[in-house]
C-alpha cells in the first residue's frame, strides 16, 4: 500500500503506511529488509536524510539472509542507489559493481542497463566524465534495444546536463531533443495500456446495457395462451412440443450470445496477450488475479467499479471477463505485491456484494499466455474453495461427534 501511495507521488501517506508496516509484529526477517528499504527511500524524498541512513544501516546486515541470489543483489543495487543519493559515491560504486557481475551472468539486462546508468552517474560525481558517457551511451544501447524509453529519457537528460556543465551548448541541445523524442515514445505506451483499460470497461457497460435490455424485452413478452384451448388429450403433447421449441430457440440465441461475446474478447485477449509479450522483453514479473462475481446490476457495478480503481494502480488493469468472472491484471508485481493487493480488494468486494471470495492468483512465465495465466488462476481458486470445503466438513464431523 506505501509503495503505491509513493508511485502515485502520496508521500505523507506512503510515510504513514511504511511506519505502520515497520511497526507490525508480522514485519521480520525478508518482510521487514524490504520495508527498510522503502522507508530509507521515501524519507530521503522527504528531506530526512538522518532517519533514511538510519534505515539502510538497520536493513544492511539482513542482505545475506535473502535466499535469492537474483534478489540479494538486485536488494544490493537498491542500497547501492540510496548510497549514491547520500553521497557515498565509492560504497556505492562497489556494491553496483558486485551486482552487475550476478545480472551479467544471469543475462539480467534490465537490471543491468538500469545499473550501468547509476555508474554512469556516480563517475560524473567522482568528476570521471569520460568513464561516465562511455558508461551511459552503453546503457542507452541497451535501453534502445529494450525499447525502455523512460530509461532512455533520463540517459539522455544525464548527458545533457553534462554538457550543460562543460558549455557544450550543441551537444546539450542534442540530447534534450532525444530525451523528448524518448519521452513521447514512453507516453505512447502508458497511453496503450490505459486504452485496453478504457475499452475493457466500454465492453463491460455494453455487456450490461444488452443484458439489461434483454430483460426488459422478456418480461413485456406476452406469455403464450393457446395450449388453454387445448383439450385435456393434447395437453401432454402441446406442452412436450412447447418445451422442445423453447429448449431449440434458447439454444440458438446463447449460441449468438456466445459468438457475440467472442467476438468482443478477441480484440482484449489480443492485447493482453501483447502486454505479456512486452512484460517478457523487459523481464518484469507479471500477476493475474481471478474472482467469481455474481451477476451484479449496473448501480452494484459502477459502485465495484469506483471502489477498484481506488485500490489499483493506474497502470493496473481490470477486465469482467466473463460477465461472471473478474479478471485483475498488475503489471510490475510478484507474487507478494498481488497478495497485498487481494487483501485490499477482497474488503471493496465484500462491502459491495456481502458475501465471502475467494481470489486464485498466477504469475507469469516464460512461455506463457493470457489463456494459460487464466487457467492456473482459476485451478488457484478452485483448489482454495475445495481446501476450505474439506476444513468445514472436518469441523462439522468434531462437532457432530462432540455433541
Amino acid at each position: 500500500m506505501a509503495n503505491m501511495f509513493f508511485s502515485s507521488n502520496e508521500l505523507e501517506l506512503s510515510l504513514k503506511h511504511i511506519k505502520s508496516a515497520l511497526a507490525s509484529k508480522d514485519a521480520i526477517g525478508a518482510v521487514r529488509f524490504f520495508a527498510l528499504l522503502s522507508a530509507a527511500r521515501f524519507n530521503f524524498n522527504a528531506n530526512d536524510i538522518e532517519q533514511s541512513s538510519r534505515y539502510i544501516e538497520e536493513a544492511k546486515p539482513s542482505l545475506n539472509e535473502i535466499e535469492s541470489e537474483e534478489l540479494r543483489y538486485i536488494s544490493q543495487a537498491i542500497i547501492a542507489s540510496l548510497e549514491f543519493d547520500f553521497g557515498n559515491y565509492q560504497q556505492a560504486e562497489s556494491l553496483l559493481i558486485e551486482s552487475m557481475k550476478v545480472f551479467s551472468k544471469r543475462y539480467k539486462v534490465v537490471h543491468l542497463m538500469r545499473s550501468n546508468r547509476l555508474l554512469a552517474q556516480i563517475k560524473f560525481a567522482q568528476g570521471e566524465s569520460h568513464k561516465a558517457i562511455e558508461l551511459a551511451k552503453t546503457a542507452i544501447e541497451q535501453a534502445k534495444t529494450l525499447k525502455q524509453y523512460s530509461d532512455l529519457q533520463t540517459l539522455y537528460h544525464l548527458l545533457e546536463m553534462h554538457y550543460l556543465r562543460v558549455h557544450d551548448k550543441d551537444s546539450a541541445y542534442e540530447n534534450l531533443k532525444l530525451a523528448y523524442e524518448a519521452g513521447n515514445q514512453a507516453n505512447k505506451e502508458l497511453n496503450s495500456a490505459r486504452f485496453i483499460q478504457y475499452k475493457a470497461r466500454l465492453d463491460r457497460q455494453a455487456s450490461i446495457n444488452s443484458q439489461q435490455k434483454q430483460l426488459i424485452s422478456t418480461k413485456e413478452q406476452p406469455q403464450p395462451e393457446s395450449y388453454r384451448a387445448l383439450k385435456l388429450v393434447f395437453f401432454v403433447f402441446g406442452m412436450l412440443g412447447i418445451c422442445i421449441l423453447f429448449v431449440i430457440i434458447q439454444t440458438k440465441r446463447q449460441a449468438k450470445r456466445e459468438r457475440a461475446l467472442a467476438q468482443q474478447e478477441l480484440p482484449i485477449k489480443q492485447e493482453l496477450n501483447q502486454l505479456l509479450i512486452s512484460a517478457k522483453k523487459q523481464s518484469s514479473p507479471l500477476s493475474l488475479l481471478l474472482v467469481h462475481i455474481e451477476k451484479l446490476d449496473l448501480t452494484q457495478f459502477e459502485t465495484l467499479q469506483q471502489g477498484i480503481d481506488d485500490v489499483v494502480r493506474e497502470s493496473d488493469i481490470v477486465i469482467q471477463y466473463p460477465p461472471s468472472e473478474l479478471l485483475v491484471i498488475l503489471p510490475n508485481t510478484t507474487n507478494a505485491g498481488a497478495q497485498k493487493v487481494v487483501a485490499n480488494l477482497y474488503r471493496h468486494i465484500k462491502q459491495v456484494t456481502h458475501r465471502d471470495h475467494i481470489f486464485g492468483m498466477a504469475s507469469m512465465q516464460q512461455f506463457d499466455q493470457i489463456d494459460q495465466l487464466i487457467k492456473r488462476a482459476n485451478f488457484d481458486r478452485l483448489t482454495q474453495l475445495k481446501n476450505r470445503e474439506i476444513r468445514t466438513s472436518k469441523f462439522d464431523d468434531v462437532q457432530a461427534a462432540n455433541t
